[in-house]
């Protein structure tokens, strides 16, 4: 009898010994979630474009002067017996209105008319000479002009010449008189499509639409910085391009090519840009759009967010059901897992039930949610629970671990002041409109407001994406 109550005693301590041993569980990494994909919204970069009509004006008159058409043969033109000459008389004026501009022409134009004598000769046959007879006659010569670009950005030009004579312009010879109105009017008409054809080179060149922006598009694909201390660039990815409708107010023609792209600041390393987008093909700008924001972030990475998760919480103690349940949290390390934010928490507990008490020494995961808590300025881990893996790795009497009371208090220290970060990212977005040093383009601008869009999970840090949003102009350069 004494032999059985000694074995288990014996059996009895040994089992004491075995719950007071350390329980170790290493869970296993939870699945990597599919991170939502981060699609910058579009702004207008704006670039207006102009032409100054006394500039236009001067190098048209400067390719039209004195003699613009001269037929001195009466043989000319299937011997029409007309000696017509066309000459500049003032120079050129330019004006417009709307999407419409017109050249205004004044000019002489001398004509001759012969009759001959084999025509004098039906009535008299002593007649044997030629008679002939001139007259001079002056007109203003309007050219309207509507201009647009097309989709190849060619400049386009459809003309009309309008001119209206008073009376209809006749040669008198005597009795006989001779309408010459068809003729002047051939003449003047092939010279108007020569005035045009002038201005159409006239305003190509000077315009340069394709290399133009062609130029402006290239240079707005290269990141500029902004803030060399914190290695700050402004990166701007167009997408596509429009114009609006070629207006004139008669002392310049001008239009507006909206470029849409995405505009970002980034910081680290100077991005570098694989291959330039080509210049796509140009649409119609239904309206003018002003609509403009720089995207920039407020990030807190990952090391960061993870000694202010220690500070917190590593060496703390949380202790439920009177003492009972015991946990101690050893360290813990904030990462990104794709779709959430994860947590690897290395805990010690203890458990006791009457007299025996089991440790557990832990390896856990926990995943979580951020949002941006406006009112306190602050990144918030929100939703945060164990990942699946690791409960099923601890099952049975640890499984106290997962009581709700024990990840809310986690929850509620995994707070991330965002104050400085964000007005840091503001001072960004101000300094790039002042900042960039584009070759051919100067902004200037400023911001009205910004507004915290969204949370991105990125490889290294958690941001928030604020929307930098006011009125921006751009200066073009040496245009």
């Amino acid at each position: 009898m004494k032999k059985l109550t000694f074995s288990l005693l014996l059996l009895a301590f040994a089992s004491l010994l075995n719950s007071c041993g350390t329980q170790k569980t290493v869970a296993v990494k939870p699945d990597l979630g599919i991170a939502k994909k981060n699609t910058l919204p579009l702004s207008t970069i704006n670039l207006p474009i102009s032409v100054n009509c006394l500039s236009l004006e001067n190098n048209i008159n400067k390719q039209f002067t004195g003699v613009l058409y001269n037929d001195e043969s009466f043989e000319n033109n299937n011997n029409d017996n007309l000696i017509v000459k066309i000459s500049k008389l003032a120079d050129f004026k330019i004006s417009g209105k709307g999407d419409k501009i017109s050249i205004t022409a004044p000019i002489e134009i001398y004509v001759k008319g012969r009759l001959k004598k084999d025509f004098f000769s039906l009535f008299d046959e002593t007649v044997g000479v030629d008679q002939s007879k001139e007259a001079t006659f002056k007109i203003n010569l309007t050219i309207n002009s509507k201009i647009g670009i097309n989709a190849n950005w060619d400049v386009q030009i459809s003309s009309e010449t309008d001119f209206q004579w008073l009376e209809k312009p006749f040669l008198s010879l005597g009795l006989i008189k001779i309408p010459i109105g068809a003729v002047i009017e051939t003449a003047l008409n092939l010279k108007a499509k020569e005035i045009n054809e002038k201005l159409d080179a006239e305003v190509s060149k000077i315009l340069k639409i394709k290399p133009t922006v062609e130029k402006y598009w290239n240079e707005f694909q290269q990141a500029q910085l902004i803030n060399e201390t914190y290695k700050s660039y402004l990166v701007i990815s167009p997408e596509s391009i429009s114009a609006s409708k070629i207006n004139c107010d008669g002392k310049s023609i001008y239009f507006y090519m909206g470029i849409r792209a995405g505009i970002a600041i980034v910081s680290g390393d100077k991005p570098i840009i694989p291959s330039l987008k080509k210049l796509p093909n140009l649409t119609q700008q239904q309206k003018y759009d002003s609509s403009f924001a720089i995207y920039c972030k407020a990030t807190i990475d990952y090391t960061q967010a993870s000694l202010l998760a220690n500070a917190a919480l590593a060496g703390k103690t949380f202790t439920y059901e009177n003492g009972k349940e015991i946990i101690t949290i050893n360290q813990i390390n904030i990462f990104n897992n794709g779709d959430k934010v994860a947590a690897k928490i290395n805990l010690n507990a203890a458990v006791t039930k009457g007299l025996f008490t089991k440790k557990i020494n832990a390896e856990i995961y926990a995943l979580g949610t951020p949002i941006y808590d406006r009112v306190n300025q602050e990144l918030k881990i929100t939703n945060f629970d164990f990942d699946i893996k690791s409960k099923n790795a601890l099952v049975g009497a640890t499984a106290f671990l997962f009581k709700n009371s024990f990840k809310n208090q986690i929850e509620s220290q995994l707070n991330y002041p965002m104050k400085v970060q964000l007005q840091q990212a503001q001072q960004n977005a101000n300094s790039a409109l002042t900042n960039a040093k584009f070759n051919f383009i100067q902004l200037n601008g400023n911001i009205i407001r910004f507004e915290p869009t969204d949370i991105l999970l990125e490889e290294q840090s958690i941001a928030i994406q604020l929307a930098c949003i006011g009125k921006l102009a751009v200066e073009i350069k040496g245009f």
